[in-house]
């Protein structure tokens, strides 16, 4: 089938304008899209945000408990060490009472 002149030029229109209005139609959902997705994106990092905020609290709190449990552990492990000092003096003492006691000439009784 042959088309005459007109026919081809009306065609070969009505096929551009149809292939300008796909064109348009694709980058204004292309558009559309992208936008959704730069909202979306936002929201997104405000979320990050918000979670990155909080976790610096937390790790503020974190090193504030960890900074009071090493000064605890500090005074215990010093509360121990001069406890055991203390007991050791006390054994030398004990030690060195007797030594005396069983040395002494007043008290030099045989049993």
């Amino acid at each position: 089938m042959q088309l005459e002149f007109e026919q081809r030029r009306f065609l070969n229109r009505c096929l551009a304008q149809a292939r300008v209005h796909e064109r348009t139609q694709v980058v204004a959902q292309i558009a559309a899209e992208r936008e959704a997705m730069q909202q979306e994106l936002e929201a997104l990092r405000e979320k990050l945000q918000a979670q990155a905020e909080d976790f610096q609290k937390q790790l503020v709190t974190l090193r504030r408990e960890a900074a009071l449990l090493k000064e605890w552990w500090q005074a215990y492990t010093e509360h121990q060490r001069v406890k055991h000092e203390l007991a050791a003096s006390y054994r030398q003492h004990m030690l060195e009472e007797a030594w005396a006691a069983e040395f002494d000439p007043l008290n030099m009784v045989r049993h």
